[in-house]
């Protein structure tokens, strides 16, 4: 799921990986979602997914919620950068 509540599939690990790497490019922050939050958040609107992806924990591996920690760096990103894939 990207900065902007989108839930994007893929087919296999390589595309997958090739998006990964596309959005650190952009400097776009994403969370894997796993099939069983995949149950959760394709039931929520688009900016109910953005809030839960608020509190999950940070991208960057430091332990702290994503809103406490990079959620500023990415969200004052211009909006012309989001990538719908």
């Amino acid at each position: 799921m990207d900065s902007g509540g989108n839930i994007h599939h893929f087919m296999s690990e390589e595309e997958l990986n090739d998006w990964e790497k596309e959005q650190q490019k952009l400097n776009q922050p994403f969370i894997r979602v796993f099939r069983d939050d995949l149950l959760k958040v394709k039931r929520m609107n688009k900016e109910r997914r953005k809030g839960w992806m608020r509190n999950q924990p940070c991208i960057c591996g430091s332990n702290k919620k994503f809103k406490k920690c990079c959620w500023d760096k990415f969200d004052k990103q211009p909006k012309n950068q989001a990538s719908d894939l």
